[in-house]
């Protein structure tokens, strides 16, 4: 089954943290070098769709660090409507500027 945008984001974000990590950690490097590469796969992935649905603040900032790898997408927040996390994700992705594919209508 493909992965959605939303668990795609996440998985690469793990593995992110994970291999920014490794140091801390009594991970072997055969850890490190699959952490490295599931980093990489997830990234490819990620860099080639035009909008990425977000659904917590957390994942504007991994799209953040998309952008400034050269994506120039857009996302699409995936929270309930009106809710706080709604609310939160808007108002970082607009400090963060990260465009967002779905904005209220006016």
């Amino acid at each position: 089954m493909e992965m959605d945008s939303l668990e795609r984001l996440r998985s690469f974000m793990i593995a992110f943290s994970t291999v920014r990590r490794h140091h801390l950690t009594d991970n072997t490097d055969e850890d490190l070098h699959a952490s490295q590469v599931a980093e990489e796969t997830h990234k490819q992935h990620l860099m080639a769709l035009d909008v990425i649905k977000v659904k917590a603040p957390v994942d504007v900032m991994a799209v953040k660090k998309l952008r400034n790898e050269g994506w120039m997408g857009t996302i699409e927040v995936v929270a309930w409507p009106y809710s706080p996390d709604d609310e939160r994700i808007r108002i970082l992705a607009y400090t963060q500027g990260v465009p967002v594919a779905n904005p209220y209508e006016s």
